[in-house]
C-alpha cells in the first residue's frame, strides 16, 4: 500500500543500516495522519510542559513541607 501511494520507494532496504533509513520503513496510512499527529501533539506537551511543571510543583511542596510558617524565611 506504502508503494501503490507513493510514500515508499519500492526498491527500500528492508535491513536499515541507521536511523534515517529506520524512519522510511514506517508507514501511516493516510486515513491515520491525523490520530497520529494528534497523539504526536500529546505526548510532546506532556514530556515537555506537564513534567516539568509537576517537578516543580513537588519541588515547591518539598520545600514548604519542612516549614511552620508559610512565610517563614
Amino acid at each position: 500500500m506504502a508503494v501503490k501511494e507513493g510514500v515508499m520507494a519500492q526498491d527500500i532496504k528492508m535491513l536499515p543500516e541507521n536511523e534515517a533509513e529506520l524512519a522510511e520503513l514506517f508507514y501511516v496510512p493516510r486515513s491515520q495522519w491525523l490520530q497520529t499527529l494528534i497523539f504526536d501533539v500529546v505526548i510532546f506537551l506532556v514530556d515537555k510542559v506537564l513534567k516539568p511543571a509537576v517537578k516543580g510543583f513537588f519541588r515547591v511542596l518539598g520545600r514548604l513541607r519542612g516549614r511552620e510558617v508559610l512565610y517563614d524565611s
